[in-house]
């Protein structure tokens, strides 16, 4: 796993829209969004998912925050999800013995499914890892058999990986692993 600091080919973002996180139906976080967007953009790929509803939207409000800045380089994917969070539902990304990207698709739940989860229907952002990888071209590595939420660990791309044990130790992640046994499916997933 790369350290997050190392180049890389984009980022996403995800258009926030859900009012229990964005209230005034995310006014102004869209146009925090739309701004920070803009910005990256100039320097790297940018994809940002929304829902069918907002998709215009969000096509429309990126296009502004470009408006006179030169070269902008993004792309609106219409991918649903339930929150905005996108290293939390995204796909980890890692490289192979060869070079090649991957995304790996962790099982998302709400930061704790049913035990202490933030909602109850996390459908959407579970799905949305996979989605972004075919849509960008990059190979899934399905683990939607392990719980993990991807800010909750940090990689310095020199084999060390931080977890923030709270997260991967909660019962509403993975309670049938030891904490052994959780190290060692990161160890073999992240190299």
């Amino acid at each position: 796993m790369p350290g997050e600091f190392e180049t890389h080919r984009g980022t996403v973002l995800v258009w926030p829209v859900r009012p229990g996180s964005w209230p005034y139906d995310g006014k102004e976080a869209k146009r925090k969004f739309a701004e920070i967007a803009g910005i990256l953009s100039r320097h790297e790929r940018v994809w940002m998912l929304a829902d069918a509803d907002h998709v215009r939207e969000a096509e429309a409000m990126l296009a502004e925050a470009c408006d006179g800045a030169g070269k902008c380089g993004y792309q609106v994917l219409e991918i649903p999800t339930d929150d905005a969070w996108a290293r939390d539902i995204g796909p980890t990304c890692i490289v192979d013995d060869q070079g090649s990207v991957l995304g790996i698709d962790w099982q998302f739940n709400a930061w704790g499914g049913s035990f202490d989860g933030l909602y109850s229907d996390w459908r959407k952002d579970n799905a949305a890892a996979a989605k972004i990888c075919r849509e960008i071209g990059l190979d899934v590595v399905d683990a939607q058999d392990f719980v993990l939420e991807g800010g909750s660990i940090a990689a310095d791309g020199e084999g060390t990986v931080v977890v923030t044990a709270c997260c991967l130790l909660s019962e509403g992640r993975n309670p049938q692993l030891t904490k052994d046994g959780i190290e060692a499916r990161l160890k073999d997933m992240l190299g």
